[in-house]
């Protein structure tokens, strides 16, 4: 009778609601309700009805069906709760399992990495080089800065001999620059012979070269004039910037401060590490031969300098091969010189039209030279003429018979110009300045690497500001509390990075990563473990950009109170 009684008490339980939908209940055996074994669809239907009429609804039992119900709001309170915990520490333990396996979207987590260095570089990941600019550019620059910061010595033979500073000392730290011949106008009339000096500006701290014409004085009104429009010229004006092929004349002053009686000034832009056409193409290194697509870059270089300065109504008149530098490997070149006659003086009396002419004629001279590999005048046109068409181009032996031959010579020719040579040259100006822009993207792409590499050294001071501050206010536990704390343990993440067998893992790719992350504040997250191992967070690059920029806030505004209050003090 007691078996029957308990199992007709168990048959008017009411079923569990977990039990009937899920097949499972938290309270498990527990549980105040009724779970059922298994049973078609039809037997669940009548057991859940006559179920719920067990529960209260149909009013044969009030107090079992309350103490049901309270049961139930529980069951339903406490359930999710527990759920919910348990979801957050499986998400949290199968997390950290696969990062330390590798198979998670995040590169490290905490201090320790895999036993051994992986040699393959992990996807998504840029090679190291494509974050810093070559090594062939970074030493061209720090050898051009080095000749831009070079100074005289007390050792050196010439430094009691030259002065430290010129005008007013607008003008510190000469250093002699070997200098090239003297010289000389068209008609070889008029020789100017002196020195150079590489000085730098006590105004803007750039550094110019100062060439110094011995026995000349003060130019006159007609010479300033001329100069002006020189250095309008070369060093740009309004919207139009500097000339990209001739070397800016910046200023003419005269001095006595070289103790020689008087000598004229004229100051140029600096070049460093230029050298000149006759220097290297007929040196001491014996005639070197030019390829030739640099002939043609060289060619059309010097024809746009030669169109702007005609252009401008004025002529070049000192064009030969010791005054046309070489400014890069590139094969860049600067027209040196303009208007150093004009400057001193000493600029040949004649017509603009003949000046202009000369210029052609000291260009085709030039190309020449390059061409035949000798700086000898030509002896026969024809004969060399013909030597350039086999060597080079029909198109370049061209140009130089239209350069060099004299306009009573040609037919239907009435005037020479510039303009007729950039006329001929037309499709190498095309191929030229297709190069250049390849160029140009070239520098762009190495620049865009030093702008992310600035990005990323402005986010490291902030964070060498921030971390391992003694004190702050007088808070001596300033930056291991709160925001400090996390970037504490984001530069150990960084930065101390190890594998298990404790070697140091030195890894320039994890570094610019997570330092461009943080930079850009995505919404990846990562997590962060302290040295000893006993603390955990999992937090987000943008929290950490967050953290950072507002540590170091708070330090600047410190910073700039304190300021304040040493000027009101003063």
């Amino acid at each position: 009778q007691r078996l029957h009684s308990d199992r007709s008490m168990s048959s008017q339980r009411a079923v569990c609601r977990y039990w009937s939908t899920k097949g499972s209940c938290f309270y498990g055996d527990q549980c105040a309700f009724a779970h059922p074994a298994p049973q078609s669809a039809a037997a669940a239907a009548s057991s859940s009805s006559s179920a719920s009429a067990a529960a209260g609804y149909g009013g044969q039992n009030v107090g079992q069906s309350q103490y049901h119900q309270r049961q139930h709001q529980q069951h339903q309170q406490h359930q999710p709760q527990q759920q919910q915990q348990q979801q957050q520490q499986q998400s949290a333990v199968s997390f950290a399992a696969k990062v330390k396996k590798g198979q998670s979207g995040h590169v490290r987590v905490g201090r320790v990495m895999s036993a051994k260095p992986s040699s393959s570089l992990p996807l998504g990941r840029r090679p190291l080089r494509s974050h810093f600019m070559s090594s062939l550019e970074i030493e061209n620059i720090l050898h051009k800065r080095d000749l831009r910061l070079t100074r005289m010595q007390p050792t050196d033979p010439d430094y009691h001999t030259v002065p430290q500073s010129v005008h007013n000392d607008s003008f510190v730290d000469l250093w002699p620059i070997p200098n090239d011949a003297p010289l000389k106008n068209r008609d070889s009339t008029t020789v100017l012979s002196g020195a150079m000096y590489k000085a730098t500006s006590s105004k803007d701290g750039h550094a110019y070269a100062i060439r110094r014409i011995l026995g000349c004085r003060m130019p006159t009104k007609d010479a300033r004039q001329a100069t002006h429009r020189w250095r309008e010229l070369t060093c740009g004006r309004g919207n139009i910037g500097q000339h990209p092929h001739i070397v800016a004349l910046r200023d003419v002053f005269s001095t006595t401060e070289f103790n020689d009686g008087g000598s004229l000034c004229v100051v140029y832009d600096y070049v460093p590490g230029a050298v000149t056409m006759q220097h290297h193409y007929f040196g001491y290194l014996g005639p070197q031969a030019v390829p030739p697509d640099l002939m043609w870059s060289y060619v059309c270089q010097i024809v746009s300098a030669l169109a702007s300065v005609h252009s401008s109504g004025m002529a070049y008149n000192v064009l030969s091969a010791n005054k046309v530098l070489l400014a890069g490997g590139d094969g860049r070149i600067m027209l040196n010189c303009a208007g150093l006659f004009e400057a001193t003086g000493a600029m040949p009396q004649a017509e603009l039209g003949r000046l202009q002419a000369h210029d052609l004629v000291s260009l085709g001279n030039l190309i020449v030279a390059l061409a035949c590999q000798s700086a000898k005048p030509v002896q026969d046109l024809n004969q060399t003429l013909d030597f350039i068409g086999s060597q080079y181009s029909v198109e370049l032996r061209d140009v130089c018979w239209y350069l060099l031959t004299p306009v009573e010579r040609m037919t239907n020719v009435a005037r020479k110009d510039i303009f007729d040579v950039a006329r001929r040259i037309s499709p190498q100006l095309l191929a030229v300045s297709q190069s250049t822009y390849r160029l140009v993207d070239k520098q762009e792409q190495q620049l865009a690497k030093e702008v992310e590499n600035g990005r990323l050294l402005r986010l490291l001071i902030k964070m060498g500001f921030i971390n391992e501050r003694p004190e702050l206010n007088g808070d001596t536990e300033w930056s291991d509390t709160d925001n400090r704390y996390i970037v504490k343990l984001f530069r150990d993440f960084v930065f101390h990075q190890q594998h298990t067998n404790g070697e140091a893992d030195i890894d320039y790719g994890h570094v610019i990563e997570t330092l461009n992350k943080a930079d850009a504040g995505v919404e990846e997250k990562t997590m962060l473990m302290s040295r000893d191992e006993e603390s955990t967070l999992i937090v987000s690059y943008a929290d950490i950009n967050k953290c950072i920029r507002e540590s170091y806030d708070e330090l600047k505004q410190s910073h700039d109170s304190a300021k304040q209050k040493t000027i009101e003090e003063e």
